[in-house]
């Protein structure tokens, strides 16, 4: 009876905070009897309410601040999101976890993070921009899931999940911790100087991060970063700087913005 009682309390609470569809509420003897079916329509219930519906009345503003930070690294997000709302390509933009670890790289340079066993360091070379494998993604995925835990940032996916399995709704979540973390720090890489990687000005006086090189960035691209291209500088004189090469080998033009 107790038990009952309590199912009923619970029950008013859900019926109270928010407005549900009654049909998908169970009566307090089906779950007291754990009544599976049920069950999951009603937990299905309240995620749509109290984190599905809020996420998605996010979603557009979260995502463009994604892809205000990885334009700078040539890898702004698939143009139907913002033009058609259609979120069907995030899952597979996101995928190979190159685009996380841009935003990680982003607001914390290449530093050691974490304590004691969970310390890392952000090292661009452990990251395969154009993974074809299943190994490289997975690679990938388990790199940057360890960098994410040593930030204290919840990670929701193992790696398999992760590369094989398209949910939107929960890549959509995990996007969101991340958000929560970053969204109001600054970049923290420094103007790009010789073969440092950093930040440096687009041709329309846009911010660039430029000099950033992967594990399967191209031999003759790391060549030309370390003879420092003097034909293309930044600056006057004795302060003039090269301007360091793009990785842009990994870029389709024809889905996503230029």
């Amino acid at each position: 009876k107790t038990a009952i009682e309590n199912i009923e309390k619970g029950i008013g609470l859900i019926w109270r905070s928010k407005s549900v569809n009654n049909s998908h509420i169970p009566k307090p003897m089906d779950i007291f009897k754990g009544n599976i079916t049920k069950l999951i329509i009603l937990i299905q219930e309240l995620f749509d309410i109290h984190i599905r519906k809020a996420l998605f009345s996010k979603a557009i503003k979260i995502l463009k601040w994604y892809t205000s930070v990885l334009r700078q690294y040539n890898r702004p997000l698939p143009i139907d999101i913002f033009a058609e709302n259609d979120l069907s390509d995030l899952w597979s933009y996101f995928q190979s976890g190159v685009s996380l670890f841009d935003i990680i790289y982003h607001f914390n340079g290449p530093v050691t993070i974490g304590n004691d066993s969970k310390k890392v360091t952000i090292d661009p070379l452990r990251i395969t921009s154009n993974p074809k494998s299943i190994s490289e993604f997975r690679a990938n995925i388990n790199y940057v899931f360890s960098l994410l835990k040593a930030l204290s940032i919840e990670v929701l996916w193992d790696a398999d999940d992760w590369i094989t399995y398209p949910d939107t709704e929960f890549i959509l979540l995990q996007l969101q911790l991340i958000y929560d973390k970053f969204s109001t720090s600054q970049c923290s890489l420094p103007p790009a100087n010789g073969t440092i990687a950093g930040i440096t000005s687009g041709p329309n006086g846009e911010p660039r991060v430029v000099g950033l090189i992967y594990a399967d960035t191209l031999l003759s691209n790391r060549v030309s970063v370390e003879r420092m291209a003097k034909s293309v500088l930044v600056g006057i004189g004795e302060d003039a700087l090269p301007l360091l090469p793009i990785d842009n080998s990994h870029l389709v033009k024809s889905r996503y913005y230029a």
